[in-house]
């Protein structure tokens, strides 16, 4: 059966952007809102002193970045109009920075356009980078993307790599570190990203990067270290509503997870006057965990906020525009297997459009080809499809040990749609059984109804003895569950055993 990641235990992690569309969204440039930025720190008046000794574009692309993220954008005024004079070889971020900058105002740049990246693309851009950083070994931001190109073809070790270089290079730089945190959450080391971000002197000074701190202390399951320098960050009224927007969200998950809800529904609420996409879609998850919190993703029209109204649109059942946000959330971060996973879903289930789900997943693996729900949804859909061959060719490459219960159950039911689709039904019903059992002892009662179901299914399909019987047991099971998607399953099951009845001259009472 296909199956999707929950959106459970969220944080509000950094998003993993290029340099580009992180500029373009705002999320550098930090000044006070109420008073102009006194001293400059000593990273960007060295790059200030390089900049006017060597006068070459590397230096001043690289005085840009870092004057955007301490927010002293006019200390970089002279190096961007010498990048505006001559911009060919210079990077489209950094000649976009150089726009910001001289238009000395809130106007945002244009985003750029999102595009499906393919092994193709990714090769390209990874040869542009590579060439790159031969003549600007010391570009930070060149590792970054260079990393985030690794990513999206999975390969971890040069991602993680590349990365640890822009981290040594630039150890302080707002876009180097939280792209380095979200780069190591992927890598599966949540404890070496929250150590970048509470090491960094810069941390207690900027709320992106102490909202960061907090969030992945939480994600980590350890005491952030700047919970009460974040609350001071806030009470002083120095940074805008944007600046603090995912600060207090992070704090407003600790207090939701310390039982705390009615400040917690505060914080959120504060979190929402000027939010970032990310906020909104942490909104979406607390409105879940904590109902006196209302909150509707639609009200908001914060760019790129694909995730938040993914979930809104999957929660309401309006299966196709949830389909085309869970696809603008994948080439948003197409190297997450979440949108991957949700999208596959409800391609494949509520929509029952087999070709977009294998879009969407191989796309997916791509980034992710170990990732076993990813493996599992393409099995489960090669297999509805009866190419059953195929679908044991991806089912192989999970790994069994590694997997938690749900999934286990999970991959447990589509081996079972497998021998169904081979002929094998006795041995295709056991491992449904084995599923179901296993979902049942361990409360997972979503998992058992989907499980329920989709034995109903193969067993009617295949026309065994024991069909009407799975039917009304599928439809019994999953009765109390509310979900739209299964609201959707359960209707067509029922349709299912009403016309296998009459084709066998028997009635189909209406249960459920």
């Amino acid at each position: 059966m296909a199956t999707f990641v929950e959106n459970e235990d969220r944080r509000i992690i950094p998003r993993w952007r290029d340099f580009r569309a992180t500029v373009a969204l705002g999320e550098l440039i930090c000044p006070s809102a109420n008073r102009a930025p006194t001293g400059i720190p000593s990273s960007l008046a060295n790059r200030i002193s390089d900049w006017r000794a060597h006068k070459t574009k590397w230096y001043a692309t690289d005085l840009l970045g870092a004057a955007l993220v301490v927010g002293r954008p006019d200390l970089a005024a002279e190096a961007a109009g010498f990048i505006l004079a001559e911009p060919s070889g210079v990077a489209s971020a950094s000649i976009g920075a150089a726009e910001r900058i001289l238009r000395r105002d809130d106007e945002r740049l244009a985003l750029p356009e999102l595009r499906p990246a393919t092994q193709e693309t990714i090769d390209k851009r990874i040869h542009t980078l590579r060439s790159r950083l031969n003549e600007q070994p010391r570009n930070p931001i060149a590792w970054v993307d260079l990393a985030r190109e690794y990513t999206l073809l999975g390969q971890l070790e040069r991602a993680g790599r590349a990365m640890r270089i822009a981290v040594a290079v630039s150890p302080v730089n707002r876009f180097i570190l939280r792209s380095a945190a979200r780069c190591f959450v992927h890598l599966g080391d949540v404890f070496e990203a929250h150590r970048l971000i509470s090491l960094a002197p810069s941390t207690p000074h900027d709320p992106w990067l102490t909202a960061a701190e907090v969030a992945l202390a939480s994600l980590a399951r350890i005491g952030p270290r700047f919970a009460k320098v974040g609350q001071r960050l806030v009470r002083s009224g120095g940074h805008s509503p944007f600046q603090t927007s995912e600060l207090l969200s992070a704090l407003g998950t600790v207090e939701l997870e310390s039982g705390k809800t009615s400040v917690a529904r505060k914080l959120f609420s504060q979190s929402l006057k000027c939010p970032t996409e990310n906020t909104i879609a942490q909104a979406v998850w607390a409105s879940k965990e904590m109902p006196s919190f209302e909150f509707d993703a639609r009200d908001y029209d914060a760019p790129r906020s694909y995730e938040a109204k993914a979930w809104e649109y999957f929660a309401r059942g309006q299966w196709d525009v949830a389909l085309e946000e869970s696809g603008n959330w994948l080439l948003d971060e197409p190297f997450s297997t979440k949108p991957a996973a949700l999208g596959s879903y409800i391609a494949a289930t509520t929509v029952e459009d087999y070709t977009r789900a294998q879009g969407i997943l191989r796309t997916g693996l791509l980034a992710n080809p170990q990732d076993p729900v990813l493996r599992n949804n393409l099995a489960f859909i090669l297999a509805s499809q009866g190419r059953a061959a195929e679908a044991e060719e991806h089912i192989a490459h999970i790994r069994h040990g590694n997997l938690g219960v749900g999934d286990q159950i999970t991959v447990l039911a589509t081996e079972g749609l497998i021998l169904f689709r081979k002929g094998q039904p006795d041995e295709g019903r056991k491992l449904y059984r084995e599923a179901m059992d296993k979902a049942s002892e361990s409360s997972l009662l979503r998992h058992l109804g989907r499980a329920a179901l989709y034995l109903a299914r193969e067993e009617t399909l295949a026309r065994t003895p024991f069909a009407l019987s799975a039917l009304k047991e599928a439809l019994h099971l999953t009765s109390t569950i509310a979900d739209p998607d299964f609201r959707v399953l359960r209707d067509r099951m029922r349709e299912l055993g009403v016309q296998h009845a009459q084709n066998r001259g028997v009635g189909f009472p209406a249960i459920g």
